[in-house]
């Protein structure tokens, strides 16, 4: 019992959130990926230009390969909780759905993972509290001060020293 009580206590759900997008990314990625391998051994690695060492990628697979890749790197970002990471992960994978459902009409396992991924994200949004990638590395503040830094009783005014407004108020008439 104790072993599962230390590795939830060193593994965060930031970890888990972090991996579901990374593979989400990756998945993404892989086809242009292969591609290119595949069609770089085709070519025996000789290219003359940047045309020919492109060729192997679709129009509609640029988008794929960069919302991809732009996963991969936003989900170093949830690895530290930031909510910039959250939102722009969150906005790609949509997107993606969409342009899968919508215009393209072909949802494959991809798109139903990116669905499980949007609801993960969704029901753990509040736990993305970092508001910058800077401030992830931050500490948190402390919530009990230091004994010398709380804030000291203010101190009550003597009853003895207080003017009265009607005993002898001092006016000065030009």
């Amino acid at each position: 019992m104790t072993l599962l009580q230390d590795v939830k206590n060193r593994i965060s759900f930031a970890y888990g959130v972090a991996l579901l997008v990374a593979i989400n990314g990756f998945l993404l990625f892989l086809p242009v990926l292969e591609r290119g391998v595949a069609h770089a051994n085709a070519k025996s690695g000789s290219f003359d230009t940047w045309k020919e060492a492109l060729s192997f990628l679709a129009l509609l697979e640029i988008p794929g390969f960069v919302v991809g890749l732009v996963l991969l790197l936003m989900s170093l970002g949830l690895l530290i909780k930031s909510r910039i990471s959250w939102f722009f992960s969150l906005l790609l994978l949509v997107a993606t759905v969409c342009v899968d459902f919508f215009i393209l009409k072909k949802p494959d396992g991809v798109t139903f993972f990116s669905l499980v991924t949007i609801a993960v994200l969704a029901f753990y949004w509040r736990r993305f509290d970092h508001y910058s990638l800077a401030s992830g590395s931050l500490p948190y503040p402390q919530t009990d001060p230091p004994a010398q830094q709380r804030a000291q009783p203010a101190p009550q005014p003597d009853p003895e020293n207080i003017q009265r407004s009607h005993e002898s108020p001092s006016r000065v008439c030009w």
